[in-house]
């Protein structure tokens, strides 16, 4: 497969995980930082598993929890797409508690030995792939529907 094109896979699994997030915050003004693990879009608490950010964490903590999500998953189903991303309110652009989470996500699944996928950020607005933006600016931003009369 061309390395500059996503997996469908993995891009049906972001649109739904954005659909989610979306309906799931509804019209709340503040959303919480979660980092997530699993398959994105899929049921939450049986295909993922999610930890809420706290201002008490560091690098080696967060380190840790990636680690535990990981060996939780993993002895769950073994074929399924295992993605890490973190749902927060804001714009879709890169935060510290995005890097925080991304570089914790890389050194967890490094500590399993596994091959890491990207770090994804979705937000109201849309979901990045935080790896590839700080070089290419990958992208994708929610359309709003219009009524047609």
């Amino acid at each position: 497969m061309d390395d500059h094109r996503p997996d469908p896979r993995l891009l049906s699994a972001l649109r739904a995980e954005l659909a989610a997030f979306v309906n799931a915050a509804g019209a709340r003004r503040v959303l919480p930082a979660v980092f997530r693990l699993g398959l994105p879009g899929g049921h939450r608490g049986r295909d993922q598993v999610a930890v809420p950010e706290e201002s008490g964490f560091d690098s080696g903590l967060r380190a840790d929890l990636v680690e535990r999500c990981l060996e939780e998953v993993m002895t769950r189903d073994e074929g399924r797409l295992l993605l890490p991303w973190l749902t927060r309110g804001g714009d879709l652009v890169a935060h510290d508690v995005d890097v925080a989470w991304a570089a914790a996500a890389r050194e967890g699944f490094g500590r399993h030995g596994l091959a890491f996928p990207g770090f994804y950020v979705v937000t109201r607005r849309g979901w990045m792939n935080l790896e590839s933006s700080l070089v290419t600016a990958e992208r994708v931003r929610r359309r709003r529907r219009t009524a047609r009369g």
